[in-house]
């Protein structure tokens, strides 16, 4: 994406951001479930 000494700024954030929600979108449900597995597994009885 750099086109001899012009570096597209804003399209280089842009990219970076498409690229960083569904990393994101997957963490917070990864979060959630690991969350729940250790605490259900940590219950005696």
């Amino acid at each position: 994406m750099i086109f001899g000494d012009v570096v597209p700024q804003g399209q280089l954030a842009a990219a970076s951001l498409l690229v960083s929600i569904p990393v994101v979108v997957m963490y917070g449900f990864g979060q959630r479930f690991l969350t729940e597995g250790l605490t259900a597994g940590a219950v005696k009885g």
